[in-house]
């Protein structure tokens, strides 16, 4: 018989909630996108054409001066805000699956202690009955007395 323990178990099906892979996802995308943007702000403003014809160059411009903020620096945010959510997130599914794990096993240990208590209890039942034969019970035959005649003198 091959005896597994609960991490074993679990190991072998470590899944994903959805909303685990829900939240891993819009991380993912904020970093994408900010490493995108920061990309982006250095690229346009390091390409050497004219500044009339570099589109990335003028974009930023205009975002600097509706936002106040440039390609790098929403990207620099987006970067930084896609790790404080990750690590939001994975604190929390990681304290679930902690909380789970210790369920199970305080479940398993339970049971272990009831089956061990009721093998213990079967085991005194067993001792306290008493084997009754279906049989009518045999007198014992006793010998006889001595009498007086079989005594030595």
């Amino acid at each position: 018989m091959e005896i597994t323990t609960v991490k074993e178990k679990n190991a072998k099906k470590a899944k994903m909630s959805k909303w685990e892979i829900f939240w891993t996802v819009i991380e993912s995308i904020m970093g994408f996108a900010g490493l995108f943007l920061l990309v982006l702000g250095i690229i346009g403003d390091n390409l050497q054409i004219l500044s009339s014809d570099n589109w990335i160059l003028q974009a930023n411009l205009s975002s600097k001066s509706s936002t106040g903020l440039t390609y790098r620096e929403w990207g620099a945010i987006l970067i930084v805000a896609a790790a404080l959510l990750a690590a939001l997130t994975l604190n929390h599914f990681a304290k679930k699956t902690d909380m789970d794990e210790e369920r199970e096993n305080r479940r398993a240990q339970r049971l272990q202690i009831l089956s061990a208590s009721a093998e213990a209890d079967r085991k005194a039942e067993q001792e306290r009955t008493v084997e009754v034969s279906s049989e009518p019970a045999k007198e014992e035959e006793k010998p006889a007395e001595p009498t007086q005649e079989d005594k030595p003198e």
